[in-house]
């Protein structure tokens, strides 16, 4: 394509800096927990949602973000997940409607990631325009920034 040999990328998603994202699946990791969340139910974003977490788990690790067109699709796609991720669950916290989830002698993040982003892309192909997923390399930004603010101090209530 004549863009590529100049060197051109059209960048079709530009939220992804801020995460100012209103309807959103997402999952945080503390320690070897992993916690799979929604936006898009009240008036807020996915910025404030993390900034809620971050004043209660100072030190929580962003695993992945997958954004969606709409309330419907984020709340199908958390119904089908909550279904593939039973035999890890361990229950919400809470009362919140954050589901948590745990697999003992296994990096919980990258298993329950790949269990996700595979449900995620199967999805995606059915229901054309569902959603995308966040590249890595911005979660990874994210949590490097996030790190470098909150320190080394630890003031995880979890």
């Amino acid at each position: 394509m004549l863009l590529d040999e100049l060197g051109v990328r059209l960048n079709l998603h530009i939220k992804w800096d801020n995460f100012k994202i209103p309807f959103a699946y997402y999952l945080i990791q503390i320690n070897n927990i992993v916690k799979g969340g929604i936006v898009g139910e009240k008036d807020e974003n996915l910025d404030f949602r993390l900034a809620i977490h971050r004043s209660t788990y100072a030190r929580f690790k962003l695993v992945n973000v997958f954004e969606f067109r709409d309330s419907s699709t984020v709340k199908l796609f958390e119904q089908a997940i909550k279904h593939v991720l039973s035999p890890h669950s361990i229950g919400k916290v809470n009362n919140f409607k954050m589901e948590q989830y745990e697999c003992p002698g296994k990096d919980t993040g990258l298993v329950i990631n790949n269990l996700v982003s595979k449900q995620f892309k199967h999805m995606n192909f059915e229901i054309r325009q569902l959603g995308m997923e966040c590249p890595k390399e911005h979660i990874d930004n994210y949590n490097k920034n996030t790190l470098e603010r909150v320190g080394t101090g630890n003031r995880s209530r979890f």
